[in-house]
């Protein structure tokens, strides 16, 4: 996976805060299913997910149609660093997560249970890359897979 490739499809974005541009996919995305709060959830660990990896990340939203609450399902909401390709349930830390592509953990950075949730897909995965600005600061572009 090239991660230094960001951003030469897409030169359009639609500013969410001054660190985090959305693409024209996920504005769509987000305006179309109302999940403002997936947007407001990654916010809340910028910091985190800026400090802890090497410039990408990958946020992932898995429903739960088994567990309903309210009548609604669960979800949980995952960030890691990129390297995943199968999920590994470790039971004791919930820290890792496996490669079957060159056997390698890669870093799990975050890890949300949502009791409830009306996000209408059963997965969602987003990009989220840094881009250098000219002002040093640090900007991050969220995106689909097909924007990368």
């Amino acid at each position: 996976m090239n991660k230094n490739c960001c951003n030469e499809l897409t030169t359009n974005y639609y500013i969410y805060n001054n660190n985090i541009l959305l693409t024209k996919g996920v504005n769509s995305l987000v305006e179309s299913v109302n999940c403002q709060w997936l947007i407001e959830i990654i916010n809340s660990v910028f910091v985190e997910i800026h400090q802890t990896t090497e410039g990408f990340a990958i946020v992932r939203l898995r429903v739960n149609n088994q567990s309903r609450k309210q009548g609604l399902p669960s979800a949980d909401f995952f960030v890691d660093d990129g390297y995943i390709v199968r999920y590994w349930d470790d039971q004791e830390s919930g820290t890792s997560f496996y490669s079957e592509e060159d056997g390698a953990m890669c870093q799990l950075i975050h890890k949300q249970h949502l009791d409830i949730t009306d996000f209408p897909q059963n997965e969602l995965v987003l990009y989220f890359q840094y881009r250098e600005t000219v002002n040093k600061m640090p900007q991050w572009v969220l995106m689909l897979p097909q924007e990368y």
